[in-house]
């Protein structure tokens, strides 16, 4: 939202390369983008066109619904739906459904909606109201999820998937391998092993070659560099296990989506937890290669906290998309 970046091109995988005509990167050759494509804008822009944002940690989302719990007067909230635009940093755009100098919970608007079910009134897991209560689950008794009506905390909206090369597989595959020793040694409280394996995962990350991706594919793959890169320097940057975990769940909501679009060919199963207490009630996604609840967020404070929620499937020949439990 600098002025001065209005009309320049930029580089989208190191920022710091900005020129004023078309051209490549001087580090990694990639063709320049303009900086209006990567969304910054005036400050005349801003001033007649700001949106409305709310705290990232305010919406619950389940599936493709988001509730937000706004105050009413007098210590009494309400829960209303509302729908999200792009999320900006630490902030979620709101399209509709809140207007201007209305108060939402920020921090602990999940508590607000575990009291709610309990109520049987209308919730982020039952807008309808009534029913049994989904509840935080610790665990991992799909059948009882099911039952309860459960949805994936994570947004289902239709993903696309590209075929790509073995050499960019196998590049991506490095990747996955050290963010799941990093997230083994996290579930185990284990700092000091866990911070040296982030120059790995950042030497294998810089080793990605996007140039084996071509149009949509590598749009796609930029759009997850900026989550991916924000996780690794968060990580380095950490000085204990906290900070570390911050960085860790920027880390796996880019890898996440770049598994899904380009993990057809990886060679195993990997599986989607959540755990709905991380962060304040916001609530943190992360990529497993094993099958039961193991919590890089909370360690062995809630070890088994979280759900499983997606599995994403190896390619064989016969499937290449990913399941849904």
């Amino acid at each position: 939202m600098n002025p001065d970046l209005i009309g320049k091109w930029i580089s989208p995988m190191h920022p710091e390369i900005i020129k004023d005509a078309p051209g490549s990167c001087d580090i990694c050759g990639m063709d320049l983008v303009s900086t209006e494509s990567m969304g910054y804008v005036s400050a005349e822009q801003l001033a007649s066109e700001a949106p409305l944002v709310i705290p990232a940690s305010a919406p619950l989302i389940t599936g493709k619904r988001a509730v937000v719990y706004v105050e009413i007067g007098d210590g009494r909230y309400e829960g209303r739906v509302v729908r999200l635009g792009p999320r900006a940093g630490d902030y979620y755009i709101v399209d509709k459904g809140l207007s201007e100098g209305e108060r939402v919970v920020s921090k602990g608007n999940f508590k607000i909606d575990s009291a709610v079910q309990i109520l049987a009134k209308p919730s982020m897991m039952n807008p309808d109201g009534g029913g049994s209560m989904p509840g935080h689950h610790h665990g991992s008794d799909d059948a009882s999820l099911s039952k309860a009506g459960y949805e994936s905390p994570i947004l289902t909206t239709p993903i696309e998937t590209f075929e790509v090369s073995s050499d960019f597989a196998r590049q991506l595959s490095s990747v996955v391998d050290v963010y799941l020793e990093i997230k083994e040694f996290l579930s185990h409280d284990d700092f000091a092993n866990a911070h040296p394996l982030v120059s790995a995962l950042r030497s294998n990350f810089d080793a990605v070659d996007m140039k084996l991706l071509e149009g949509p594919s590598h749009m796609a793959w930029m759009k997850q560099v900026s989550n991916l890169n924000r996780g690794i320097e968060h990580m380095i940057a950490a000085e204990g296990v906290v900070e570390a975990r911050v960085g860790f769940e920027h880390l796996s909501n880019g890898l996440i989506t770049a598994v899904k679009q380009f993990g057809g060919t990886l060679e195993e199963n990997l599986y989607v937890y959540h755990c709905p207490m991380a962060f304040g009630g916001k609530g943190g996604d992360w990529i497993q290669n094993t099958e039961g609840t193991e919590n890089p967020y909370y360690g062995s404070k809630m070890f088994n906290c979280g759900n499983l929620t997606e599995t994403l499937v190896k390619a064989d020949g016969k499937e290449h998309a990913y399941a849904h439990e």
